[in-house]
């Protein structure tokens, strides 16, 4: 274990923190622009609000300030007097037509949002009032996690399983029925193959309840609708490594010397073949806990992934900018620990 630990740098996982940073706020900026130019708002009815009504909830949300700290000087204004008096009203200075202000960047939309979020807090909600966006991730964020991780075990169990029992048995009819299950599994659409456990399990057979997150039984339909497509893509993964593996000369010298053969395949073969598997296995885990909007909406799960597509909807800017950030932090960790754990299984690689 102290070797395991001797390998981790500090360093070397500040510096991966680091660089996380910016791409952090890459996302937030990008995000939050195309946010606010797409087209509606979040007080969209089908009956128009009256409009002291709607000026005041701009207000309340600062949606009556500019979103950016650029302006456009208007083509009529030709005049220095003009020009001089739209640049003292906005703080402004000039690069061509574009005038940057610097003194009202703090008051924009974009630089209240930022300074905000480092203090931690996401702001309130728009479509469900009076609660704040931080209470919304903090109440749904474990569910939507722990869906995510189920599936991720129950994925990595099914698809290695499968996928060495196919190596080892090469050209049979067992190394078939697993490519026929992966290639299932890779063009089955994670909703219609949800209508159908609900069908057999649930109106049919009676076993399973069809909604909701109440318990264990609750869990089994949607963590097996979301685990069977990266169950596919691991077992195709883990079979041509095996494949590889045993034709290497290190399996032939064990053979040679009398090893077990489940020994050669588990130990020696199937450890060689785990790379691949640990390189994907943290975008595997950021997409199943961050890409669950579909399962949690058709099983009714209280998780974050279902308030995120209601919140597109209803155009609610705080909860979308939130689960954004949380999901895109998650993204960076997960991608960081895949680093930091390939580094402890390679010998090569340095961390």
């Amino acid at each position: 274990m102290t070797n395991i630990f001797d390998k981790i740098s500090l360093g070397y996982i500040g510096y991966r923190l680091l660089w996380g940073v910016p791409v952090l706020l890459a996302v937030v900026i990008t995000s939050f622009i195309v946010l606010r130019f797409t087209p509606g708002g979040p007080f969209d009815r089908e009956k128009p609000l009256p409009p002291n009504i709607l000026k005041n909830l701009r207000t309340q949300y600062r949606l009556d300030r500019p979103m950016l700290p650029v302006y456009t000087m208007p083509k009529d204004a030709r005049e220095k007097e003009e020009i001089l008096a739209f640049e003292e009203k906005h703080g402004a200075f000039a690069i061509g037509p574009v005038h940057v202000s610097l003194g009202g960047a703090l008051q924009t939309q974009l630089f209240s949002y930022l300074g905000q979020l480092l203090k931690g807090d996401l702001g309130v909600s728009m479509k469900f009032t009076q609660v704040s966006v931080n209470d919304i991730i903090k109440r749904t964020f474990p569910v939507s996690l722990l869906l995510g991780l189920l599936a991720f075990f129950l994925a990595f169990l099914i698809g290695i399983a499968l996928g060495t029992a196919a190596a080892y048995y090469q050209d049979s009819w067992l190394d078939r029925a697993v490519m026929l299950f992966s290639a299932f599994g890779f063009s089955m659409p994670n909703f219609v193959l949800a209508a159908g456990l609900i069908f057999l399990f649930s109106l049919k057979a009676q076993l399973l309840p069809p909604a909701l997150w109440e318990g264990p039984l609750y869990w089994v339909l949607p963590v097996v609708t979301l685990a069977l497509a990266p169950a596919s893509y691991i077992a195709r993964l883990t079979r041509s490594g095996v494949i590889e593996s045993l034709h290497e000369d290190f399996i032939r010298t064990a053979r040679a010397k009398g090893v077990n053969e489940r020994m050669i395949l588990l130990k020696h073969a199937l450890a060689n073949a785990l790379g691949p598997l640990v390189t994907i296995g943290g975008p595997m885990l950021a997409m199943l806990v961050t890409g669950s909007f579909i399962i949690e909406l058709v099983f009714a799960i209280p998780g974050m992934g279902r308030y995120f597509v209601t919140a597109v909807i209803d155009r609610d800017y705080p909860l979308v900018m939130g689960v954004t950030v949380v999901y895109a932090s998650f993204i960076v960790i997960a991608n960081i620990a895949v680093d930091v754990l390939y580094g402890i299984i390679d010998p090569r690689v340095e961390v």
